[in-house]
């Protein structure tokens, strides 16, 4: 009898258990929140442009013994498309500059 009862108790609780797995599913990745994308937003501007322009003059500086050189309309295009990038996404833009400070960091070793 006993035997019974637990093992009926046992079968209930499994069951149980398989329930709410199902009833939970896999974490959903989170949206950013306007408050992220304004933040994105502000750091293009602030961080996003230095890096540009230190960027832009370095190629002038380097093309600078040829005749050609980057116009400032690479500037303000590539800023506006790191700021679309900042509003968009957030934490990709922020993954996306690290990745510039240290592609410039090999350079000026």
């Amino acid at each position: 009898m006993v035997r019974r009862i637990w093992s009926a108790a046992i079968a209930s609780d499994k069951a149980c258990r398989n329930t709410w797995r199902s009833r939970v599913s896999a974490p959903k990745p989170e949206r950013p929140t306007l408050e992220e994308r304004a933040v994105g937003l502000f750091l293009a501007l602030v961080v996003g442009a230095p890096t540009l322009a230190l960027i832009w003059l370095y190629l002038n500086i380097e093309l600078s013994s040829s005749p050609a050189y980057l116009s400032t309309r690479y500037f303000w295009v590539s800023s506006a498309l790191l700021a679309v990038v900042g509003f968009a996404a957030p934490r990709f833009f922020i993954e996306l500059l690290g990745r510039i400070w240290r592609w410039m960091h090999r350079f000026i070793d």
